[in-house]
């Protein structure tokens, strides 16, 4: 689709005129004005802006913040960001860098370059690489948590040396780790690093890597590198925080949560990393008040899967099904919750309760009839129990019955459930 709806953030009227009549010189009429970066994020979330100038010193809401938050509230990743300032700091340019923003003008503006820098941009943007397509198409997969469709788009090509290679491999390795599978994450971020050792991406899923195969120092102290050489990055911040929250550092994870609250008051990411604090410490009730508004369920999901999990394999059953309940009833109406009933099942099969692991299963496979392993693991439970000699409810296998013929009669004709 073509860019052709943009949006000036700037207090000051002349300037933003300016900006008007530059693009309308171009050929763009749908500019919109924006005098403060809350009003540009309410105008640019309401007409889906394409392309976004915006001055760094507007004083309600400073350019550092504003283009973090922008980047975590609009649903459009990539959207083109011009940023003009009159004294950008080392500190500021640190984070522009990390934040992969390159596209900077110096003020007062000079209208011939910021005409060519903005047919620079429009001109990459309206015709695509083929690997910066596939790129984007990966992400999208991996962000509505379609790992296998995301991991089918890799080939040799676009993992090959080049312009494209340190970020395919960031990519794939965040797959790799939302799939808890750390070494292979490893793999592919070393590969990512050994040709842009500072890349702030790199950096943070290594630190994260690093919390998961339970390295937690070598993980924070890369994190308090990242967060003092860039206070202001609030990424930085948040990975911080969550690894205190990994490591038992419950003061330090609130402290540097409140880092961010002096930064971005109504900052809703860092409200879900509380509530993880919360929900660690056994305040369900603070985490429930926490996760109310909460936009990122499937992620907090992944999330508290994780952690059950991992209770799993220490043979902790009682905590990691303690986890799950607590989880489910936190994410009511808020996430997919058929991985959560479909682990807890696997779970209760582990510590040898198949009457209430049959029950989980169902659940799982009431929540998602596409998932075909809640199905398949309730005829494996329902099997165990025949062959032991114990009595299961056959009502509940009816049900799943029933809901698989629902569902196959909803494909499709010609398809078929695997």
């Amino acid at each position: 689709m073509p860019i052709e709806r943009f949006l000036i953030v700037d207090e000051n009227d002349t300037t933003a005129l300016m900006w008007t009549l530059l693009l309308q010189n171009l050929g763009y009429k749908n500019v919109e004005h924006a005098k403060t970066g809350y009003e540009g994020l309410d105008k640019a979330k309401r007409g889906n802006a394409q392309f976004i100038i915006t001055c760094w010193e507007n004083s309600s809401l400073p350019g550092t913040i504003f283009i973090q938050k922008a980047r975590q509230e609009l649903k459009k990743k990539y959207i083109p960001f011009l940023i003009y300032s009159t004294r950008l700091n080392n500190e500021d340019v640190r984070l522009l860098g990390e934040l992969n923003y390159k596209n900077v003008l110096p003020a007062p503006i000079d209208k011939a370059a910021a005409g060519k820098l903005i047919a620079e941009i429009l001109e990459f943007e309206n015709k695509l690489p083929a690997e910066e397509t596939r790129l984007r198409k990966i992400e999208s997969y991996f962000a509505a948590g379609k790992n296998t469709d995301a991991l089918s788009l890799f080939d040799g090509k676009i993992r090959k040396k080049g312009p494209y290679f340190v970020r395919a491999h960031i990519l794939l390795a965040r797959i790799w780790l939302s799939s808890a599978q750390h070494k292979k994450a490893e793999e592919c971020i070393q590969l990512a690093l050994a040709d842009e050792p500072e890349n702030f991406d790199a950096r943070s899923i290594l630190a994260n890597i690093l919390t998961g195969l339970g390295r937690s120092d070598e993980a924070l102290d890369i994190l308090m590198k990242m967060s003092n050489s860039s206070p202001k990055n609030i990424e930085a911040l948040l990975n911080l925080g969550s690894a205190y929250v990994e490591a038992d550092k419950h003061e330090e994870s609130a402290a540097t949560f409140g880092q961010i609250d002096l930064l971005d008051p109504d900052n809703k990411p860092v409200k879900d990393e509380k509530a993880k604090l919360a929900f660690k410490v056994g305040d369900i009730p603070l985490a429930a008040k926490l996760l109310a508004e909460t936009q990122n369920g499937d992620m907090l999901s992944r999330h508290f899967n994780n952690v059950a999990i991992a209770l799993v394999q220490k043979q902790q059953f009682e905590k990691a099904l303690e986890t799950y309940r607590n989880a489910i009833s936190l994410l009511n109406n808020k996430a997919s919750l058929h991985a959560l009933f479909y682990n807890m099942g696997l779970a209760l099969s582990k510590k040898g309760d198949h009457a209430q692991a049959l029950s989980a299963f169902l659940e799982s496979y009431r929540a998602k009839p596409a998932f075909e392993k809640s199905y398949l693991a309730m005829a494996k439970t329902a099997q165990t129990m025949k062959d032991a000699g114990t009595k299961y409810d056959s009502e509940l296998v009816k049900e799943a019955n029933q809901i698989r013929r629902k569902y196959k009669d909803s494909l499709p004709k010609g398809s078929s459930v695997s």
